[in-house]
């Protein structure tokens, strides 16, 4: 899945950059940017849907053993990766389909309109799920911080263990805490989430952050 996201990476950076040079995409580019698309659109819902499903079952314990709540946390963090790059690959191909020709400026502005309204209401749902994972994030942290302390061979702490009744057991494993800062950042940022790879603007606009790379945009 990965592999088919860069490519409508790819496919989207090739629209734009021909657009750029003023040539005119042929009908069967035009398809082909919209079936692909509508294509990552459904991924991207799929996704969204594996990762609150995955996340609920983290957040119920990951499991009856070690390895299956290890299991657990790395099942999160591939999804909400995949969901990530799911949304960048959407909001360029949005981008590039945004600006494909239209017939007049009313349909232009239609589609325009129709387009930051498909990934605004996708990074809404993003944004819902970041701070749902977030919390969960910090659950975990809190929580191993409780277990070290009623497990360390401090002499203090172990007499304060037995004066207390005090049993919790290890949860399930960490999220990985780059993923979990993003979703921290994506679920506070409401309007302009600056450490995330996409940004709808007011304007129309939609700006999309590459790994590292520049940025590209399109009104």
């Amino acid at each position: 899945m990965l592999s088919a996201f860069d490519k409508a990476r790819e496919l989207a950076v090739n629209v734009e950059a021909a657009l750029a040079q003023g040539e005119q995409p042929s009908a069967n580019r035009v398809r082909e940017v919209a079936d692909q698309m509508h294509r990552v659109d459904d991924d991207w819902r799929e996704l969204l849907l594996r990762t609150k499903r995955l996340l609920q079952a983290y957040r119920a314990g990951g499991g009856t053993d070690q390895k299956a709540k290890k299991k657990s946390a790395g099942a999160v963090n591939s999804a909400w990766s995949l969901l990530l790059r799911a949304t960048q690959a959407l909001a360029e191909l949005s981008t590039a389909f945004a600006a494909l020709p239209q017939h007049d400026q009313q349909a232009a502005e239609t589609l325009r309109r129709e387009e930051t309204a498909r990934i605004a209401e996708r990074l809404d749902d993003l944004r819902d799920i970041a701070g749902d994972l977030f919390l969960a994030h910090a659950k975990w942290q809190a929580d191993h911080t409780v277990h070290k302390i009623n497990h360390t061979n401090n002499p203090v702490e172990r007499v304060r263990r037995k004066l207390t009744s005090s049993t919790l057991e290890a949860g399930p494993g960490p999220l990985d805490s780059a993923l979990a800062d993003i979703a921290d950042q994506l679920s506070q940022q409401a309007e302009t989430p600056a450490a995330m790879l996409v940004d709808v603007r007011a304007d129309g606009t939609v700006l999309v952050s590459a790994d590292g790379g520049p940025a590209l945009s399109a009104s």
